[in-house]
């Protein structure tokens, strides 16, 4: 928890319906979060966030075992952020994820611009998920 900061977001998420004050992340992250949220926020401006969920936030740190309990989450070192868990479900695929649909397409760029990966484009899974960690 030493190399964990906290960051507000540039336009308020929601997590679980509760309005989020700050999001905890690895310190080595923290400034391409918040770059990246703002580009979000100048990009799409805040109705186009709502509707398309991109204020609803499932979390970032969280010290826990992967989906399959074999070793840690990245989400344990607070380097893996999910966004609008509700329609991007951890098995769902395109084109039934909605951040997979085209109109999100400036998301994903604008997270690898910042060096995220999502798991949902390069393994068409957990597209709620995105990492500042390289795939295997």
């Amino acid at each position: 928890e030493d190399n964990l900061v906290s960051i507000i977001p540039p336009y308020q998420l929601y997590y679980e319906g509760k309005a989020v004050k700050h999001i905890r992340v690895h310190k080595c992250i923290a400034r391409h979060v918040r770059e990246a949220l703002a580009e979000v926020l100048e990009h799409y401006g805040i109705d186009e966030i709502r509707r398309l969920g991109l204020d609803q936030f499932g979390g970032c740190y969280n010290c826990r075992p992967t989906a399959t309990g074999k070793s840690l989450s990245l989400h344990a070192w607070g380097v893996a952020l999910d966004f609008a868990p509700g329609s991007n479900a951890y098995g769902m695929k395109a084109p039934r994820a909605s951040l997979s649909h085209r109109d999100c397409e400036t998301w994903w760029q604008i997270w690898e611009r910042h060096g995220a990966v999502s798991l949902g484009r390069e393994r068409n899974y957990d597209w709620v998920h995105l990492q500042f960690a390289r795939l295997e």
